[in-house]
């Protein structure tokens, strides 16, 4: 009955676990693009009408189809990896050789450890025998063995113990590695906690179980392998009833670890759910305390956690009829009674002796202890794939370009600079450390071809509908419009972050999808409203993004002297000096928080000096600032300007009437262009725009 009952909950708990499964598989992948670039010809710049309604349709259509074709081929990936557990056992594969020592040190301290409960029957049965001497000299042996276990024991914890950390240190920098080359698509449908917490919850989990695989397998395989040739020595049929029991509880095993499979990618996904929630609100926690949230934010918690705790109490109560039924009842109980009351006959028709017994009752808990070790290895194994699927998921993922950055190198690269019919680009590179001033052999041509453009989190609108822009070499242009015209949209675009689904964005005639990725972030700086900083120092912030070598005296100087000009530039050197408390070395606090944002801003200003770009773009820079930083500002920027192609988006029109060309933007095209006389003159969208803020 007992087991009709354990076999019945299971299979309820499984079907309803396959079923959230499911559900979870097919939302997991939304959001997910494969980009489709159309070939078009070049358009003169002029005034732009709507789009057709067809047009803005087939860039809609192409992106759901995207988003679909991306999700059935995620899906069909994993239905290939299956459990994952080939893929997880190759995780181990660089590490081998720890490994190797590992279980060397295990297979020498084995018969060792084996001979124990032989001494100690031994011991027992000189003492009932009056052998005191044979008594000594097995105490003696049983000293021997066991000095020499507790030695090798040592070895074998360390070894394991590296060789896990070593797997989870691979893991994290892999799974790392991956996700810093992934499409920012994938970061907007992807939760930060959630990302984090695969980087520590499941990899600690998946390594924790790999190592444990590898060593209990060993030990429990040598482990049955002599115990069950010293029984079978020592007593065939004893040893027949011993084994009896095996096939029931491997059955049983076998089911317990399909469940903890099934349930442990429930309660990764459920960690990574509250963990994500818990980073938000503690990210945001001023928003949080100003508007008094606290309370809400803690009940949000609660209510993922909640999930997470229901999910590890099912699994312990399952956990606890497995063990219940397997070790203690048909282990502990019925085996060891069937093995006494049989033993019992024999001795009784004189075809076993009393200490032959002893020690198969000392040996027979070893044997069912690791058949149960093996057992749990393999649900172990099992239940790290659980955790690992996720993991898996994200380092096998393709970014979404249509180049993607691990593709994007050489070969390209000369494909490039055999167009361009120049070659200054490594030899800059080299003289200039890093900075694309010295690199790039182009002058900063930014031209946008009947662009249609729909986000992957949000395929069904559409943002940017047949855009065209010709943006000159030094020429400095203005994007105004509405909030939602798509003036950042614009920014994205050029700077890679998504590819359009029809039409071209290129620079000096490359379309950026063939750039190298580290070259296009050279050639292109932005500065945006709230810059982002690093956690470290302002030093640290400054130099950010500029590879260059800092190994010997005089290169650490010249990065210095390039630092404090930049700074200077920027005009952040001052408040440096005398606002704070260490200077350059002053830590700047997570995201900048210790600082203004007037302070950050000049700072990500320096960074952009220092890394000489021949693009900028500016997204509503100073917007956010009192009027003494804004002059401050807007100061730095002037000389950044200078000699470079700048595309600047404000709604605080004033900073932007000496633009060469303004460009007005309304429902993702362009409606107006101009000076910013010519378009007063008009007296329509712009002039509509310069009246309601004079207001």
């Amino acid at each position: 009955m007992a087991v009709l009952h354990f076999l019945c909950f299971s299979t309820a708990i499984f079907q309803q676990a396959k079923t959230l499964e499911r559900e979870t598989s097919t939302n997991a992948t939304a959001g997910l693009e494969r980009p489709l670039l159309s070939s078009v010809q070049h358009q003169h710049q002029q005034r732009q009408r709507q789009p057709t309604t067809n047009n803005a349709a087939t860039a809609a259509s192409i992106a759901l189809s995207n988003v679909a074709n991306a999700a059935a081929m995620e899906q069909e990936q994993r239905h290939r990896r299956g459990y994952g557990t080939l893929q997880l056992l190759n995780i181990a594969r660089p590490h081998r050789h720890w490994l190797y020592y590992a279980c060397a040190v295990l297979l020498v301290r084995l018969p060792l450890s084996l001979s124990i409960p032989h001494w100690v029957a031994e011991t027992i049965t000189c003492l009932i025998s009056s052998d005191y001497m044979g008594a000594q000299k097995n105490i003696i042996f049983l000293c021997i063995a066991g000095t020499g276990d507790a030695l090798l024991d040592f070895w074998c914890v360390y070894l394991f113990g590296v060789a896990q950390q070593r797997i989870i240190r691979g893991l994290r920098l892999n799974l790392f590695q991956a996700i810093l080359r992934q499409d920012i698509s994938f970061f907007d449908t992807t939760k930060t906690g959630e990302i984090t917490s695969r980087m520590t919850a499941d990899c600690a989990e998946m390594a924790n179980d790999l190592t444990s695989v590898f060593r209990f397998t060993i030990e429990s395989l040598v482990r049955i392998g002599g115990i069950i040739a010293y029984m079978f020595v020592r007593s065939w049929r004893l040893g027949l009833l011993a084994l009896a029991i095996i096939p029931i509880t491997s059955m049983i095993n076998r089911i317990y670890a399909k469940f903890m499979h099934r349930n442990q990618k429930k309660v990764q996904a459920a960690l990574a759910n509250s963990n994500s929630i818990a980073q938000e609100a503690i990210s945001a926690i001023r928003t949080v305390c100003s508007f008094a949230m606290e309370e809400g934010e803690y009940d949000r918690y609660a209510s993922k956690i909640d999930v997470y705790y229901h999910l590890i109490v099912r699994q312990y109560f399952i956990s606890g009829i497995y063990y219940a039924f397997c070790n203690t009842f048909l282990i502990n109980t019925v085996v060891q009674a069937s093995l006494l009351f049989y033993g019992a006959y024999l001795i009784r028709v004189d075809l076993l002796q009393a200490p032959v017994l002893l020690s198969f009752i000392l040996y027979q808990s070893q044997l069912q202890e690791y058949f149960q070790n093996l057992f749990n290895s393999f649900t172990s194994l099992i239940k790290s794939s659980g955790a690992a699927a996720k993991v898996f998921d994200y380092i096998d993922r393709t970014p979404r370009y249509r180049n993607s950055r691990r593709e994007r190198g050489g070969e390209k690269k000369e494909k490039r600079e055999g167009k361009r019919g120049e070659k200054e680009q490594d030899d800059g590179e080299e003289e200039g450390g890093g900075g694309s001033g010295g690199g790039y052999g182009g002058g900063g041509h930014v031209s946008l071809q009947n662009v249609h453009f729909c986000y992957p989190s949000r395929p069904d609108s559409v943002v940017l509908n047949g855009l065209s822009l010709q943006i000159l070499p030094g020429q400095q242009v203005a994007l105004v419009g509405a909030s939602g015209s798509g003036k950042s949209t614009v920014f994205s675009l050029i700077e890679h972050f998504y590819e359009a689904q029809r039409g071209q964005v290129t620079i000096d005639g490359i379309d950026v999808a063939d750039i190298e990725h580290s070259e296009l972030h050279r050639i292109v700086a932005m500065v945006g409203q709230e810059p982002e900083l690093m956690s470290g120092t302002v030093e640290s912030n400054i130099l950010y993004g500029r590879k260059m070598p800092l190994n010997t005296l005089q290169e650490r100087e010249a990065a210095t002297q390039a630092m404090l000009s930049a700074a200077k530039d920027a005009n952040a050197h001052d408040f440096i000096m005398n606002e704070l408390p260490n200077g350059y070395q002053t830590e700047v606090g997570e995201r900048g928080v210790q600082l203004s944002g007037g302070q950050k801003q000049r700072i990500a200003i320096s960074r952009s000096i220092l890394l000489n770009p021949k693009i900028l773009l500016l997204d509503e820079a100073t917007s956010a600032l009192d009027a003494e930083s804004e002059y401050l500002v807007q100061q730095a920027l002037d000389r950044l300007m200078k000699g470079r192609t700048t595309i600047v988006v404000a709604h605080r029109l004033s900073t932007i009437q000496n633009s060469d060309v303004i460009y007005v933007m309304k429902n993702g095209n362009i409606v107006e262009s101009g000076h910013h006389n010519e378009l007063i003159a008009l007296n329509d969208v712009y002039g509509a725009l310069v009246a309601k803020q004079k207001m």
